[in-house]
């Protein structure tokens, strides 16, 4: 995965974006999804 500076921190190149879970995203559907993406080693969320 690539990484870049933001700050004075490494994130990855893409995101995943969050704005619809708990909206038209079940809660707990959206609690997999983040799960999974950190299970993958990542963690930068927008």
């Amino acid at each position: 995965m690539q990484k870049r500076a933001f700050g004075s921190v490494q994130v990855s190149a893409i995101g995943l974006g969050s704005s619809e879970f708990g909206g038209a995203c079940p809660e707990s559907l959206g609690r997999e999804f983040m799960d999974a993406y950190v299970a993958i080693g990542d963690g930068f969320f927008i």
